[in-house]
């Protein structure tokens, strides 16, 4: 999560690094995209068949290679060659949901998927928001870090991250040892086509997608963009307004997870999430400018509303043997 949410705050200054403009700075971003998008689908083929131990690893490892080429790409002029170690970030992303739910469903009981579900979202979300004020802090506080000094430092931070994966993550309980599933090519296009044919993978498909729209183009790329030219607002405020989106985005996934689970019911909460989500965009990005006040309710209201979408990971593995 801070990879994603990183570029946020450092758009001007690839800018300025680089000299291109607004619509070439985007391919920094879109390379993040490409590379979850890739290979999304060959992670779960991966996370199903090896220990995600060993998975999880590998992949943070060439997360952490994507964060260290990304700053020092900073000190060439090839902007490719950040695009590329963006890419990489990418790819170890796309395992990032995959590996954790695999590793929630073989610890923790179905009766508590949800919540827990939502509580690892909502310490991965603890790198959004590092992302901003905290990088602020960094880029323009009294160290005037430069943003190569500052992407150095996440890579650092990254590599504790893996030491303490290392020393702490189990690909299952002892009592209960993995065992990967070793398919043939017709039991796996089987199964492909068993998912593909439920009606429920498509509708919670359908539902992450759609609320991750608002959550990765306004959120993690160009919340500052929307506050300040729709609405007003400094970069400084701008920059408080996310870290509150995003402390709503963490309390909504743990509770929203919780709920879930005290109601016996999936669908309740994705559907306040999804109508809740619809009204405050509307009120966002057509009504303009609005208050500071209202923005400081409408926006962490935004960021928990959006938390809901957590319920939508246990349904799909309930829902699909």
């Amino acid at each position: 999560f801070v990879q994603m949410a990183v570029a946020n705050k450092i758009k001007g200054d690839i800018i300025a690094q680089f000299v291109v403009d607004k619509t070439t700075v985007s391919y920094f971003s879109a390379a993040l995209s490409v590379g979850i998008t890739l290979f999304v689908f060959p992670a779960g083929l991966i996370i199903v068949r090896y220990p995600t131990r060993g998975v999880l690893l590998a992949v943070l490892a060439l997360s952490v290679v994507g964060a260290f080429g990304s700053a020092l790409s900073g000190y060439t002029t090839y902007f490719w060659l950040l695009c590329l170690f963006r890419f990489l970030s990418g790819v170890a992303h796309a395992f990032c949901f995959l590996a954790c739910t695999a590793l929630v469903s073989r610890w923790f009981s179905h009766e508590k998927n949800a919540f827990v579900i939502g509580s690892v979202i909502s310490i991965g979300l603890l790198g959004a928001l590092f992302a901003n004020k905290p990088l602020l802090w960094l880029l323009e506080g009294p160290l005037q870090m430069s943003w190569r000094h500052a992407l150095l430092l996440n890579a650092f931070f990254g590599l504790l991250i893996w030491l303490l994966s290392f020393l702490v993550i189990d690909s299952a309980p002892v009592d209960a040892p993995f065992v990967g599933k070793k398919q043939s090519f017709g039991q796996f296009w089987q199964g492909l086509k068993q998912a593909a044919k439920n009606k429920h993978t498509w509708i919670h498909v359908l539902f992450i997608s759609l609320l991750n729209s608002p959550y990765m183009v306004i959120a993690l790329e160009h919340m500052n963009d929307v506050l300040g030219r729709l609405h007003g607002v400094s970069i400084s405020t701008a920059s408080s307004l996310s870290t509150f989106f995003f402390i709503g985005n963490i309390v909504g996934a743990t509770f929203s997870g919780y709920i879930s689970d005290r109601w016996k019911s999936r669908r309740k909460p994705l559907l306040i999430g999804a109508l809740g989500t619809l009204a405050i965009m509307v009120l966002v990005l057509l009504i303009n400018p609005l208050p500071l006040y209202l923005l400081w309710l409408l926006i962490p209201m935004l960021g928990l509303l959006i938390g809901t979408q957590v319920v939508s990971y246990p349904a799909i593995a309930e829902t699909n043997a």
